[in-house]
């Protein structure tokens, strides 16, 4: 593995909290402890898990708009043709 790839990998995890880094250069870093990397994961996933949620509500919501959209379209197109049926002059 090269070293700009663990870096990298490193700095991702520094951003979540699960690993510190020194202000040195180069860097060290350090784990911080089980417990609590894991109370930050479950935290970052609680939060996504709300997140998609929110969003699903919103979807269905922003669905349902549309469906009532189409019905009353859709009637309002069928009443238009009925009555332009009962104008029709008759052909003998």
């Amino acid at each position: 593995m090269n070293k700009q790839l663990i870096y990298g990998y490193l700095r991702n995890l520094g951003n979540k909290g699960i690993v510190r880094a020194s202000s040195k250069y180069p860097a060290e870093f350090c784990a911080v402890p089980l417990d609590k990397a894991l109370e930050l994961l479950v935290r970052a996933h609680e939060r996504k898990s709300q997140n998609i949620e929110l969003e699903k509500n919103e979807i269905l919501s922003q669905w349902r708009s549309i469906i009532i959209q189409k019905r009353k379209l859709t009637q309002g197109t069928r009443s238009k043709s009925y009555s332009k049926n009962k104008e029709l002059p008759k052909r003998s």
